[in-house]
């Protein structure tokens, strides 16, 4: 059973790699080449995170294993719905007297708890000396 949830959440996290690599290039490749619209955007954003949430969620779970690193790209998903939410007015009407937020700001602090939660295990994983040794990128 471990070695299948572990195939899932690979499988998961690699469709959110994917989605979220073609919502880094911003570019809807075609003819005309042009920029993603907001509306796509949200959507690659909120199905990458969603892979990565579950995936983390499917890990933690059934196996044990590490997830910070799941949980900072959830939380880089939520940075990029939230960016789609940049130009959102002000909610006018309060709802009982507690004033509505707004989408970003929710967005907003979705992601800083992803990134508080991967910290806290980062954190953890590093005072017990379990913390790999990852060397990518330039």
């Amino acid at each position: 059973v471990s070695d299948k949830i572990s195939l899932q959440s690979e499988i998961l996290e690699s469709l959110g790699i994917g989605l979220y690599s073609a919502l880094r290039g911003s570019q809807d490749y075609g003819y005309p080449m042009r920029s993603i619209c907001d509306f796509k955007r949200r959507n690659l954003a909120e199905a990458a995170q969603l892979c990565f949430e579950t995936a983390a969620r499917k890990v933690k779970n059934d196996t044990n294993q590490v997830t910070y690193d799941l949980l900072f790209m959830a939380g880089k998903c939520c940075e990029k719905i939230a960016k789609t939410y940049a130009y959102e007015s002000f909610p006018e009407s309060s709802l009982n007297g507690v004033a509505n937020s707004r989408a970003y700001e929710r967005n907003m602090a979705k992601a800083l708890d992803h990134y508080h939660r991967s910290l806290q295990e980062a954190e953890s994983l590093d005072e017990e000396g379990a913390l790999p040794d990852i060397q990518a990128g330039g």
